[in-house]
């Protein structure tokens, strides 16, 4: 069994394999024509995928060094690990808006309407975007995803999605009324 320790070590070392991916992805989508809708609608997609799973990397690194500095005896390596922590943040903000961007060059190209994993790709756009913290936007891929591939099997985790949600809002409406003694 890995433990957590090591997926994170593991994802570390396969940073350079993805960088070359990501180069190489990159440039198939500027090299291949939009006549050719089925190959690129794929690179979209792989790219996205990429982007995604560097983001996830760099929120977990940037979570575990935010725990390092709850551990550090000294000023020093708290310092240090604290601004470890900030830049692992930025990298995997930076790779969020990658895979934003991405993904929304495959969703929103009407070219691309008939790609056979869009109902995937649609998930794992409001999948990214959830884990971002950007709720208002996943929702609305999620729903599009309902909307548009309503026997895809991706629905019941959209539904799950939406209800996530709203019991988190329900939390939160919750704890501000207890805090205004209603």
């Amino acid at each position: 069994e890995l433990n957590a320790d090591q997926v994170l070590s593991i994802e570390g070392l396969v940073t350079n394999i993805r960088n070359e991916q990501e180069q190489i992805l990159a440039q198939l989508i500027d090299q291949t024509p939009d006549t050719e809708v089925e190959e690129k609608s794929d690179y979209y997609f792989r790219l996205g995928e990429l982007y995604a799973k560097q983001q996830r990397t760099w929120r977990l690194k940037s979570a575990e060094l935010a725990i390092a500095v709850d551990k550090a005896k000294t000023p020093q390596q708290k310092a240090q690990l604290q601004a470890q922590s900030n830049q692992a943040a930025q990298n995997a903000k930076t790779y969020l808006l990658k895979a934003v961007k991405t993904y929304t060059g495959l969703t929103d190209n009407d070219a691309f309407r008939n790609y056979p994993k869009m109902d995937m790709a649609l998930f794992y756009y409001g999948y990214t975007l959830q884990g971002g913290k950007y709720m208002k936007e996943a929702r609305a891929v999620y729903d599009k995803l309902l909307k548009n591939y309503p026997s895809s099997k991706y629905v019941p985790e959209a539904h799950l999605a939406f209800a996530d949600y709203y019991f988190e809002q329900g939390q939160r409406a919750a704890k501000q009324l207890m805090a205004a003694g209603v």
